[in-house]
């Protein structure tokens, strides 16, 4: 068998020859094993290269921001420590400088501009120096940074100060009052400084005037004005230094009654179950002589032979009025007014019969008895209203019946009669008429 030879190749790999014919799976494995030290080499910088990238990238995600470097110089910003609102700022730098920037914060927020050319001193006005509060102003060059502050203070109140007042209404009795704010501001809209003296003037409805100070604390004034004793709508301004503004009105109300008292009617009382009785009240005041206000409510109780109810009613001209309906059956009724809780003594009305004549003829046929009853009259002699029920109850008895009376009469009829029932008794608005049965 030959022995084998060495061939070198041109990159220095060297191959062993066999010189037999090999087999196809030989051959592969041979061209394996030559090129496995260039393909091992080329693996091994490509996995170094992605090692260097991965790495580079991780330290720019890990790495911490850069530090910012101080200018290596400062220089003075000379200035007012405190301004008025609108007023211009005057800043002197303590050296000329060169190409800066300015930037200005304040409550308006933050403005940068460029200054070109070489300068010793800056004016900041306008929109920055409106707004109340502090403003800083920082320049900035190449190689230097100055800084200044100053405090912007309102200017004085203009006129626009509308008062707000809570309640509107008090009772007129100078213990109760309500409460008086007022906002002042300047040209700019700035709250004045607090101290600021507002004064708050009343006129109350009895025409005295009264004025009252109070100082601007925390952007508001506010001040307490009591009532007076007479009712009425008391008007109400702001003063601060001669600006002012619109007038606002509270109501002085009156207080609660001191008595209440109904008066009796004058026209006659039947209880015919229609007629509509009106009742008021005397003249309702306060303590001071004050009229309640027309709409003051008023609820009334009523207890009477119909059993007991309640209304309401309100005041027309410091008077509480109101109608009650006569009940059906004679008796007593008897009404209560609470106005703010203030009770009347009960007012008691007596309503009579209305009926005066009440006939009834009893007409017995067989095992059937008719009822004819009227005409019945009232006391001014006509007939009772059309509709009126006469009631038919038994003596003794269950039987119970309702007739409709018609042009003064009404007819009822037992059809067949009970064995037990020996007489009835007929109610025709509270008057009462017994028959018996034959």
């Amino acid at each position: 068998m030959p022995e084998p030879t060495d061939v070198s190749e041109l990159d220095g790999s060297t191959l062993v020859a066999d010189p037999a014919p090999a087999s196809r799976e030989t051959a592969g494995w041979r061209r394996l094993v030559a090129t496995r030290p260039r393909r091992l080499l080329l693996v091994a910088v490509a996995v170094v290269a992605l090692v260097a990238v991965g790495s580079f990238a991780i330290g720019v995600l890990r790495s911490e921001p850069s530090e910012w470097t101080a200018p290596t110089e400062t220089f003075d910003l000379a200035g007012p420590e405190t301004i008025g609102a609108g007023d211009a700022w005057n800043l002197v730098v303590d050296r000329p400088v060169t190409d800066a920037t300015l930037t200005v914060t304040g409550p308006t927020g933050s403005t940068t501009v460029e200054l070109a050319g070489t300068f010793d001193d800056v004016t900041v006005d306008g929109y920055p120096t409106e707004q109340s509060g502090l403003l800083t102003a920082i320049v900035r060059t190449a190689d230097g940074v100055g800084t200044a502050s100053v405090t912007i203070e309102p200017g004085e109140a203009v006129d626009g100060i509308t008062p707000l007042a809570g309640p509107r209404s008090m009772t007129a009795d100078r213990e109760h009052w309500t409460m008086v704010t007022a906002f002042a501001r300047d040209r700019f809209g700035n709250a004045v400084t607090d101290g600021t003296i507002v004064e708050v003037i009343a006129r109350h409805p009895d025409g005295s005037v009264e004025s009252i100070e109070a100082p601007v604390q925390h952007l508001l004034a506010a001040v307490r004005v009591f009532s007076e004793t007479l009712a009425g709508r008391t008007t109400l301004r702001v003063d601060v230094d001669g600006a002012t503004g619109d007038e606002v009105e509270v109501l002085e109300v009156p207080g609660p009654p001191i008595s209440v008292d109904l008066l009796e009617p004058t026209m006659p009382l039947r209880a015919d179950g229609r007629q509509l009785v009106e009742i008021r009240s005397d003249v309702l005041v306060d303590q001071f002589g004050n009229e309640l206000l027309d709409g003051t409510v008023g609820v009334v109780q009523l207890f009477g032979p119909s059993g007991r109810g309640t209304l309401r009613t309100v005041t027309i001209d410091g008077r509480a009025e109101f109608v009650v309906e006569a009940p059906s059956t004679p008796g007593s009724l008897s009404l209560e007014l609470t106005v703010d809780g203030v009770r009347s003594d009960s007012l008691v009305l007596n309503f009579g019969a209305d009926v005066t004549a009440l006939p009834v003829e009893v007409d017995r046929t067989g095992d059937a008895v008719a009822l004819t009853i009227g005409p019945v009259l009232t006391e001014l002699g006509g007939f009772v209203p059309d509709g009126t029920i006469a009631r038919i109850l038994g003596v003794d008895h269950e039987l119970e019946l309702d007739v409709v009376i018609a042009d003064g009469m009404g007819v009822a009829l037992l059809d067949p009669v009970p064995d037990d029932l020996v007489a009835v008794d007929v109610a025709v608005l509270g008057a009462r008429e017994r028959v018996e049965i034959p």
